[in-house]
């Protein structure tokens, strides 16, 4: 978890100690950029379930969720003293906004009707509260939640499984510094998040950072679950259970991969390649 906003820094310009006006420079010289009065309030708080999920990437439920566990870490009244203050709520909209969408800071800033500082500083701070509440959400399951983990995954064809282990790209512009070694094999600079997740597609083990040209096997021996498989710990792997990964992982006794086609497969063998190629992460 320890690279888990990389995208965020590297997106980051110099922090700034007073609101910069948003501005853009035209033939007549800057020209300031008009701000959405009240977009929360008039806007926000009228989408529909569907749209407020489409904006920001969560329900309404998980948003509030959210916001209790993170609002007195981004609370400003005693961080920001002689500006204006921002609303917890607020500023959680602002970072989800920026989080989830391709949108410039200076549009963001625009949208909410706060300075660019303002927007840079806000969303630095809600990346941090939720990296400070992120082991006490992302754990790797025990006890009562194993069992009812293992059973689920059972139900779907995955007998004594605990979690589905894949990785993502996610694009980021590329760096000045070893800038080759972040293009990935879709031709586009990334940085790579491997999870690890449960029947639900719940995020049970979370590492990101290794640039876009790495090997999933190569991310996978840096990361925590590589420690937990050579641990062997029964803690981790009891009783046999093992996660599941494609073809681009280790075969292993906690880390089952399909089997390779060599013309001569098995009926169950078939209906098993089937089943993974619809994994809960291919979803």
């Amino acid at each position: 978890m320890e690279h888990f906003f990389v995208q965020e820094v590297l997106l980051s310009s110099t922090d700034s100690s007073s609101d910069d006006d948003l501005e853009v420079r035209g033939p007549m010289g800057k020209l300031k950029l008009p701000r959405v009065e009240e977009f929360i309030e008039k806007v926000v708080d009228s989408y529909t379930d569907e749209e407020f999920r489409n904006n920001f990437r969560m329900n309404r439920r998980t948003f509030s969720a959210v916001l209790t566990l993170i609002a007195v870490k981004i609370s400003t009244q005693d961080m920001d003293v002689g500006r204006h203050t921002i609303p917890a709520k607020a500023q959680l909209l602002i970072a989800l906004w920026y989080f989830a969408t391709p949108d410039s800071y200076r549009s963001i800033c625009g949208r909410f009707n706060i300075g660019k500082a303002t927007g840079l500083r806000t969303v630095r701070r809600v990346a941090n509260a939720l990296f400070d509440i992120s082991p006490t959400i992302i754990k790797w399951p025990t006890g009562d939640e194993r069992e009812r983990v293992i059973e689920q995954f059972q139900l779907k064809g995955f007998p004594s499984t605990i979690g589905a282990i894949d990785g993502t790209h996610i694009p980021i512009p590329q760096p000045k510094d070893h800038g080759l070694s972040y293009i990935n094999r879709h031709n586009f600079s990334s940085i790579i998040l491997q999870a690890v997740c449960d029947h639900n597609m719940k995020f049970t083990d979370c590492y990101v950072g290794e640039v876009g040209s790495s090997h999933d096997s190569r991310v996978l021996k840096k990361s925590t679950v590589w420690r937990r498989i050579i641990a062997k710990s029964e803690e981790d792997f009891p009783n046999n259970v093992h996660i599941i990964g494609d073809k681009a992982y280790p075969c292993l006794p906690q880390l089952q991969t399909p089997y390779k086609d060599n013309g001569r497969l098995t009926v169950a063998q078939k209906k098993l390649q089937f089943s993974a190629v619809k994994s809960p992460l291919n979803h």
